[in-house]
This record gives structure tokens, C-alpha cells and sequence, in this order.
């Protein structure tokens, strides 16, 4: 399927999730006129936000405010951030405009959207509760599940390919980097206060 494609099918639906809670409408004339770039493993392509609506594109050649890369298994964990984490938390590289990339979280990790009331509309007010509470149980389950997924991928590239890095032995790695770039401070301050020979 070429990328067009699949770039129309995407706006409609982002378009068609973010009509469904009235409140974004005014957080989107906020952000109007912002730009963001989406590098998903060899995929580039940009999101430009306007006062109605976020339109996707392959095609753009001017300023970028954010740059979100990762690979599909972190967007898909994006789907299932808590609201009040911070932008350096999620699962994704964030680059550029820090304040925008707090907005354009907030802009999803906000978003309230009453899926009952949703569904009535085309199953009825009967159906739509139990629906509602399977789809809710669903969707934690879900994120459990990518959760589990990126934790026994994480722990297999470490433990058994040994191919990553745990987080205790980078932070040994920062700390050794922070101890010779002290002890080379110093040391340049010595060579500094050393007569010189003339």
C-alpha cells in the first residue's frame, strides 16, 4: 500500500478520534501552526497541526517544531501513557520545542472522550454500557500486554543476546564519563598554574 495512502487513512482517523471530545478544538487553535516530524524506523513524515483539524504529509520542507522517533512498538505505547507523565518518560527520542512536545502530549494524554455516549449512537443506550466495559477491559489489557512485551524484549536483548545495556551499568558508564571529565578538569588547571620555560 504506497505511503499516500496510507497517510489519508491515518488523518481521517486522528481527525475523526479528536473530533470526539469537544474540548480539543480549542487546545488545537493553541497549537496551530506547529509542526511535527514522525521518524518511525525508515518512515519519515510530518503532522501539521491547524485550528480544525491535523494534517499528515510526506512532503514538507519548512521549520519543524518536534521530532518523535521510535519504532512501532514505542507509538503503540504511546497509546497507553499515563496523564501525568512527563514528557523525558515516554517511550519515544523527543527533539526540539520541550514546551510544544508537553502541549502535544497533553493534547492526547487529556483527551476525555465518553465512549458510552459513542456507542449508543449506534448500538443504543442497552448494548452501549456492557460494550463500554469490555472495550475498557480490553484496552488495559492491551497495555498490559505491549508493557510485558517491551519488558521480556528489553530483558532478552540484555540477558540473553546481550546486546543492550541495563540501566545500572549505564548509569556506572555516566559515572565513570562524570569522574574523567572532573579529573581531566583538574588536571588541565594544573598544567595551566605549571611555569612555563622559556
Amino acid at each position: 500500500m504506497p505511503l499516500n495512502t496510507l497517510l489519508i487513512a491515518q488523518e481521517i482517523i486522528l481527525n475523526r478520534f479528536l473530533q470526539l471530545d469537544p474540548e480539543t478544538k480549542g487546545v488545537l487553535k493553541q497549537l496551530c501552526g506547529k509542526v511535527v516530524k514522525i521518524e518511525l524506523n525508515y518512515l519519515s513524515y510530518f503532522w501539521l497541526l491547524k485550528s480544525d483539524a491535523i494534517y499528515l504529509t510526506k512532503d514538507y520542507t519548512g521549520v519543524v517544531d518536534l521530532i518523535l522517533r521510535g519504532s512501532l512498538l514505542d507509538f503503540m505505547r504511546l497509546a497507553f501513557i499515563k496523564k501525568d507523565m512527563a514528557v523525558t518518560g515516554i517511550p519515544i527520542q523527543v527533539s526540539g520545542d520541550m514546551e510544544f512536545a508537553r502541549q502535544f502530549k497533553d493534547l492526547f494524554a487529556n483527551m476525555d472522550i465518553d465512549w458510552e455516549e459513542q456507542l449508543s449512537h449506534l448500538i443504543g443506550d442497552t448494548a452501549a454500557y456492557p460494550v463500554a466495559c469490555f472495550l475498557k477491559n480490553l484496552s488495559q489489557w492491551a497495555k498490559q500486554s505491549i508493557e510485558n512485551v517491551s519488558l521480556n524484549i528489553t530483558d532478552y536483548l540484555q540477558s540473553e543476546k546481550d546486546l543492550l545495556v541495563s540501566k545500572e551499568e549505564l548509569q556506572i558508564f555516566f559515572s565513570d564519563v562524570d569522574d574523567l571529565r572532573d579529573d581531566l578538569a583538574r588536571l588541565q588547571v594544573r598544567i595551566q598554574r605549571m611555569p612555563r620555560k622559556e
